[in-house]
C-alpha cells in the first residue's frame, strides 16, 4: 500500500519556530515502522519557514517576502538534515523533492516529477516533499495555486465557485455530504460577502420547487443534493429541465440505499442522467470551482437553457482538501455576465400560461427542440472549456479529458476522483514500455459520442473502470454508454468492464494496475469478457 502522509509547521514546531523533537522523533518512528511493514511512504512536509524562524532567531513570523523566502532557505536545511537524522536511526533513506506551482500546472514537469516519485518509491527510498518557498514567491502569497490560505475541501471550492457566479436565490435541504456546501452560502450570505436570498425550505422537493419558481420569475439560482434527497427531488427535478430553467446543482455524490450507506458513489446522479440535464463529473476541487463558474455559462447560453447537474465524489472530494487557485471576482464578472432571459419571466403583470397540457405534436417538438439543446451544450463545452483556458490558465478538454491517448493501443476509461491515481498507472505503464492511455469522461449527458469514438477507434484495446451498477445488464454505466458510442460509429474494440469502489472502497493504484494488464491481455480477442469486479479480485490475488 501506498500511504501520503501531510504534516505542518504546528505539528513540527513549537510556536517559538523551534523543532518539537519528540513529535518529529515519534512520526519519524511510526512511519519507519510502516515502512518496515511493506509500505511505501510519502511524506508531504511544511515547516521548513518556522523552523528557519527559530534557526534565525527572529521575533516572529516575517510579514515581508523576501525575509519569509530566506527563513525557508535556512528551515529547509534544519528540516531535511533532521529527516535524514532521525529516518537514518531506523535505517531508511529519505529524498528531497522540492516543487513550485509550476511543476504541478505544467504537463511535463507534473510528468516528470511523478516519474522522479515513483523511482525513489522503487529504489526503497522515502521522498519528503515541500514546497520551495525559497525562489518562488507565489507559494507563499495568498493568490496562487499553491499557497498558505486557498487549501480547500470540495465542498468550499463547489460553494466559493457558486458565490462567484453570484446567485438570486439559493435554496437547499441538508444532507450528508452535501450540507455543508449551502452552509458555506449562507455564512458568505450573513456576513455580506453574497448579495443572494437563502431560502429555508422543508425537504429536497420544497428546495427544488423553490429554485424552478425563482428561475421561471428570472432569477439566477443555486441548489445542491446528495443520494436520497436527489431521489425526492425527482418530480420538480424532470419539471426544470423540461421547462429549460439554467439550474446549477451541485451534487456531493453518494450512494444509494439500501444497504444504508454514506460513502461515495455516482450511482445517485447516473440514476437521473436520462431526466433532461446536463451533467458534467470532476476529478479534483480545482476544477470543481472551475466546473460550477463554467456551468452558469453554459446553462444559461440561449441556445442551451438548460440545468446542470456538477457532480463530485462525496467524501474523497467533498472533504478532502487541496490546494485551490481562487480567480479574482472580476475576472469571472466578464465571463459569466448577469442573467438576462428572454425565454420566459413570470410577471404579474402579464400572466401566462406555464406547463399547459398538450397534445403529442406539440410534445414531440418540445422534446425535440429540448435534444437539440442537449447537442449544442456538447459543442458550447468544448468552446467555453477553451475560452476559459485562456482567460484562467486552467482547461479540462471539454466533454472529456484525453491523457496520453494519441499514440496509445490500449485506454483505460475513468470518471471522477479515481482518475488521479489512474493517470499515475498509466504514466508507471509507459514507463515499462506499455502504450496506455486515459480517457477521462466529464460529460454524461449529453453523452459526447462522436468524442469518445473517435478517441477508441482503432485502439487494440480498452477498459472502463465504474464506480456504480447499471442493474440488468451486470456491468457500470459508462461502460454501456461507451459501448454504445462505439456501436454507433461502426468501430468495434475488444474491451472490457470493470466495477470498482461501490460503497466508498478505495481504487488504488493495485486495483489500476490490475485494470491496465487484464486489457492489454484482451488485445485481439473480440469475444465478451464478464465484469471484473476488482476490489474482489485483487484481493485474491
Amino acid at each position: 500500500m501506498r500511504i501520503v502522509v501531510k504534516v505542518g509547521t504546528s505539528t513540527l514546531a513549537h510556536a517559538t519556530g523551534r523543532l518539537n523533537i519528540q513529535r518529529m522523533e515519534r512520526l519519524c518512528r511510526v512511519l519507519s515502522d510502516l515502512k518496515n511493514a511493506g509500505h511505501e511512504i510519502i511524506l508531504v512536509s511544511s515547516g521548513a519557514i518556522g523552523m528557519g524562524v527559530g534557526k534565525l532567531n527572529l521575533p516572529g513570523r516575517p510579514a515581508d517576502m523576501p525575509t519569509k523566502q530566506a527563513a525557508a532557505a535556512v528551515g529547509q536545511c534544519e528540516l531535511m538534515y533532521t529527516y535524514d537524522k532521525l529516518f537514518n536511526e531506523y535505517n531508511h533513506t529519505v529524498a528531497q523533492v522540492l516543487l513550485t506551482g509550476e511543476d504541478v500546472r505544467s504537463e511535463q514537469r507534473s510528468r516528470n516529477m511523478r516519474n522522479t516519485i515513483f523511482r525513489l518509491l522503487e529504489l526503497g527510498a522515502l521522498p519528503v516533499i515541500n514546497e520551495n518557498d525559497a525562489v518562488a514567491t507565489d507559494e507563499i502569497g495568498v493568490e496562487n495555486t499553491i499557497g498558505e490560505n486557498d487549501s480547500l475541501s470540495a465542498i468550499v471550492a463547489a460553494a466559493i465557485g457558486a458565490a462567484m457566479c453570484r446567485p438570486d436565490i439559493i435554496a437547499a435541504y441538508p444532507i450528508t455530504p452535501q450540507t455543508p456546501i449551502v452552509v458555506y452560502l449562507a455564512d458568505f450570505v450573513t456576513g455580506g460577502t453574497l448579495d443572494s436570498s437563502v431560502s429555508e425550505v422543508e425537504s429536497e422537493l420544497s428546495a427544488m420547487s423553490v429554485v424552478t419558481g425563482a428561475s421561471l420569475a428570472g432569477s439566477r439560482v443555486f441548489t445542491a443534493s446528495a443520494s436520497q434527497g436527489l431521489s425526492l427531488m425527482y418530480e420538480p427535478y424532470f419539471r426544470a429541465s423540461t421547462l429549460r430553467l439554467p439550474v446549477v446543482m451541485g451534487v456531493a455524490n453518494r450512494e444509494m440505499i439500501s444497504p444504508q450507506t454514506l460513502w461515495g458513489g455516482p450511482q445517485d446522479s447516473l440514476t437521473v442522467r436520462d431526466a433532461g440535464w446536463l451533467q458534467v463529473y470532476v476529478e479534483d476541487n480545482q476544477e470543481i470551482l472551475d466546473t460550477m463558474i463554467m456551468a452558469y455559462r453554459l446553462a444559461e447560453d440561449k441556445n442551451v437553457l438548460l440545468p446542470i447537474n456538477v457532480c463530485f465524489d462525496g467524501f474523497y472530494l467533498s472533504h478532502m482538501s487541496e490546494r485551490v487557485e481562487i480567480p479574482e471576482q472580476d475576472k469571472v464578472d466578464q465571463f459569466l455576465p448577469k442573467y438576462v432571459p428572454e425565454h420566459i419571466i413570470l410577471d404579474p403583470q402579464r400572466p401566462m400560461a406555464v406547463d399547459p397540457l398538450t397534445n403529442g405534436n406539440l410534445l414531440t417538438e418540445y422534446r425535440l427542440k429540448h435534444m437539440m439543446a442537449q447537442q449544442n451544450a456538447l459543442k458550447l463545452i468544448e468552446e467555453l472549456d477553451k475560452v476559459y483556458g485562456e482567460k484562467f490558465g486552467r482547461s479540462y478538454g471539454g466533454a472529456v479529458e484525453e491523457y496520453r491517448c494519441d499514440d496509445a493501443d490500449y485506454v483505460i476509461v475513468t470518471l471522477g476522483s479515481m482518475t488521479g491515481v489512474a493517470k499515475d498507472c498509466v504514466d508507471k505503464a509507459r514507463a515499462e514500455g506499455k502504450k496506455v492511455g486515459l480517457l477521462k469522461m466529464r460529460m454524461v449527458r449529453p453523452f459526447p459520442s462522436e468524442r469518445v469514438a473517435k478517441v477508441l477507434a482503432g485502439k487494440r484495446a480498452y477498459g472502463v473502470v465504474d464506480r456504480n451498477v447499471s442493474f440488468g445488464w451486470n456491468t457500470g454505466i459508462i461502460y454501456e454508454e461507451i459501448c454504445a458510442s462505439m456501436n454507433r460509429a461502426g468501430a468495434y474494440v475488444p474491451n472490457i468492464p470493470f466495477i470498482a469502489g461501490l460503497g466508498g472502497e478505495d481504487i488504488t493504484a493495485e486495483h489500476i494496475n490490475y485494470a491496465i494488464d487484464r486489457i492489454i491481455a484482451q488485445d485481439g480477442k473480440a469475444e465478451k469478457h464478464d465484469t471484473v469486479w476488482l476490489n474482489r479480485e485483487v484481493q485474491r490475488k
